[in-house]
């Protein structure tokens, strides 16, 4: 039974690793959804209201987008994949 090398299985450890900040930075993205509705639905609806919405949305995406790209960085950057010139 062949066994794995070390650098393999470094690498499948990272993909992993990985793998788990995106869905972190997502579910802290659905966090923020969360609590900014709740914020915001306790305020009387008005065209203001609709504002603060789109407002929520742009923090979560930002927060689950940039954690994501962050993640998959760190994943290229710590394999030794290096952007072409």
């Amino acid at each position: 039974m062949p066994t794995s090398s070390p650098t393999r299985t470094r690498w499948w450890r990272r993909l992993v690793a990985t793998i788990g900040l995106v869905l972190l930075s997502w579910a802290l993205g659905a966090a923020v959804v969360r609590v900014g509705l709740d914020l915001t639905d306790r305020l009387p609806y008005s065209p203001r209201s609709e504002w603060l919405y789109l407002l929520v949305a742009v923090c979560a995406l930002a927060v689950s987008g940039g954690g994501s790209a962050l993640a998959v960085r760190r994943h290229r950057r710590a394999s030794g994949h290096r952007p072409p010139n």
